[in-house]
């Protein structure tokens, strides 16, 4: 009987193993998978830097740059839409593989009130960019109960397969290379983008705005779970707002509020790059895709800033002479290249005055 049971179970597991991989096979292919697979791609214990946020953080951050320049190791666990109570379940799922130096937590979304993201018309679309790019875990289950809208039927969450199961007709041979959620990406998580939009009208200053408003109630008590559960493993965070136009003076009071919990009460840097024009070199006319997000001119100005800054303020080694990291180097030269296109892109659109609005 033992041996039957033994049997049984490990049947089992292995048709759990061959369901799981078939569902993640089926899923359409797009830059946030990519990311996620990327991610789970790294070697164990060899990533400097996780950066947790929404769509401000991938279309910014190049990790690629940060490496070419400063050394370090870094990737992006962003997707668009991101709700604020799923950063500590992805800090989580981050803290399985990885041992970070230091974390970068991207704050814009925690203006939204819950409600917002629940009423919006691409409310599953924006979840399973999340759940469906984690792999099957107890912390995956977690994350789907308990953030997931009462309202929902949340079997099909749980298994996927049930959404997907329909699509094996269009599986391409490059997804086949997803089977064990893990692929290499060639941007190194960034999201390249070559449109362009003048804006040079559009930004406000907000430099003066002193007071503050309090953000939503219920994102305030993520916040601040967030911030507990981070004191606790006493790992350097960082928490920041990366630039965009579309800031109004009231969501500028409501960071200004953020700043003093996350500063003054838990005493961990925060920066506002709304606050930084002048210093990320900002061109309003040629850096953002749109008035919330940057494009990879603008991408390039905020990787060497915001590396610059970690590499002075936190202990990140300098891994480039490290052959251990050498694929790091031909990463690089993948992303390089189609940065420079981007931006040649950019430049010509700028020149012609055939901006992408």
């Amino acid at each position: 009987m033992l041996k039957k049971a033994i049997k049984m179970i490990c049947f089992m597991l292995l048709f759990l193993f061959l369901l799981a991989g078939s569902a993640y096979i089926l899923r359409g292919e797009n830059d946030i998978k990519q990311r996620f697979a990327g991610f789970y791609y790294q070697p164990k214990d060899t990533l400097d830097v996780i950066y947790i946020g929404s769509s401000p953080v991938h279309p910014y951050w190049a990790a690629a740059l940060a490496w070419d320049e400063y050394g370090f190791t870094s990737w992006p666990l962003a997707t668009n839409v991101q709700q604020p109570a799923y950063a500590i379940y992805l800090l989580k799922e981050a803290m399985k593989r990885q041992h970070p130096k230091t974390v970068i937590f991207e704050l814009r979304m925690f203006t939204r009130p819950q409600a917002s993201f629940i009423e919006d018309g691409n409310y599953e679309a924006f979840v399973r960019n999340v759940t469906d790019n984690l792999r099957y875990s107890f912390n995956r289950y977690s994350l789907i109960k308990n953030t997931v809208k009462p309202s929902e039927d949340l079997t099909p969450y749980y298994f996927d397969i049930i959404k997907y199961h329909s699509l094996w007709k269009h599986v391409s041979k490059s997804n086949w290379g997803y089977v064990r959620f893990s692929k290499k990406d060639e941007n190194s998580g960034h999201l390249i983008r070559d449109d362009v939009i003048d804006l040079s009208n559009a930004w406000h200053d907000y430099s003066d705005i002193t007071e503050s408003s309090p953000m939503p109630p219920e994102q305030e008590e993520v916040l601040r779970n967030l911030l507990d559960y981070w004191r606790e493993k006493r790992i350097p965070a960082l928490f920041t707002v990366n630039p965009y136009t579309d800031i109004q003076e009231e969501t500028q009071k409501q960071f200004n509020y953020m700043k003093a919990i996350v500063e003054e009460e838990y005493g961990y840097p925060f920066i506002n790059f709304n606050l930084l024009y002048d210093e990320l070199d900002i061109d309003f006319a040629r850096d953002f895709y749109n008035g919330g997000h940057m494009n990879t001119n603008g991408a390039v100005k905020f990787t060497r800033y915001l590396a610059a800054y970690l590499s002075e303020h936190y202990n990140l080694e300098d891994k480039r002479q490290n052959e251990e990291y050498s694929s790091w180097n031909a990463s690089y030269e993948t992303w390089r290249k189609r940065a420079d296109a981007a931006i040649e892109t950019i430049n010509t659109k700028v020149k012609e005055g055939a901006y992408d609005e």
